[in-house]
């Protein structure tokens, strides 16, 4: 006779079924446990997947809303990104409140503490990329504005009064830019003086192409104090080469006009003319 034995404790051995048998309610007992048990495990195996779930859709949110290369945050670049520390955290908070409103109550205190932590990670990445921008975005404006004192000065060569005040334009905008990242005194005023320098080397550029090198080297002796030495030296050496071709070219032409014959009319070319 086949004793049962590999076919399980309940089938294979007759004391326990004599036993269940004996006691129904303890029989019940036992399969009522067994059932809770697996019941319990499917709601936990439901609230994993809900968490799951949950996590997916914040996912696809911060994909879409930040890293979208054509759309997202990621994308703004300049004045467009200083705003997206004030709105990037309530774009998320609505989002996570939609997602959450969906959710079994069993899960609800794990997904908001999950939220919270990724709201941190967004918030904190919009700080730094506005930041990011704001700076790259000053720095631009600043040398967008040096440039157009250098320009001005250069069109303005001979206005001695626009020159200055293009200068001192050039020296507040310098201190306040410097100042406002933090830059120590000893930086600023260096780069107060290499600006000037660069302004007055545009000036005296731009009075040597209109010809004037003799104004240009009288400019020159009456700023070589606000300029660095390398700036100075270039142009001492090029308009003393220029004012040597002019002084040159005007002795030359004395010279011709005092050797010259003295041509007087003659009463024939008189009366010719």
């Amino acid at each position: 006779i086949p004793s049962g034995e590999g076919l399980g404790d309940q089938v294979a051995q007759p004391t326990s079924l004599r036993g269940a048998a004996a006691n129904p309610a303890a029989f019940g007992q036992g399969l009522a446990g067994l059932a809770n048990a697996i019941g319990q495990q499917q709601r936990q195996d439901d609230d994993a997947q809900a968490i799951f779930e949950a996590r997916r859709k914040l996912d696809d949110w911060e994909r879409s809303t930040i890293w979208d290369p054509q759309k997202g945050a990621v994308a703004k670049q300049g004045r467009d990104a200083f705003e997206l520390p004030q709105t990037i955290p309530g774009d998320f908070d609505q989002a996570a409140s939609e997602i959450g409103a969906d959710l079994p109550q069993s899960v609800k205190r794990t997904y908001q503490q999950m939220a919270l932590a990724r709201r941190e990670q967004v918030t904190s990445w919009a700080d730094g990329h506005a930041l990011k921008q704001r700076t790259a975005f000053n720095e631009q404006q600043y040398q967008a504005d040096r440039q157009g004192f250098l320009d001005n000065a250069a069109l303005y060569a001979s206005d001695p009064v626009r020159v200055n005040t293009e200068i001192a334009l050039q020296n507040d905008r310098t201190i306040g830019y410097l100042r406002g990242k933090g830059a120590p005194d000893e930086l600023i005023q260096a780069s107060v003086k290499d600006n000037t320098s660069r302004m007055h080397s545009a000036v005296l550029s731009s009075l040597l192409n209109q010809g004037d090198a003799l104004k240009a080297q009288k400019y020159l002796q009456s700023n070589s104090g606000g300029m660095n030495a390398d700036d100075y030296l270039k142009a001492q050496h090029v308009i003393k080469q220029e004012v040597d071709t002019l002084v040159g070219g005007q002795a030359a032409t004395a010279v011709v006009q005092a050797v010259a014959p003295k041509l007087v009319p003659t009463d024939a070319d008189r009366l010719t003319n």
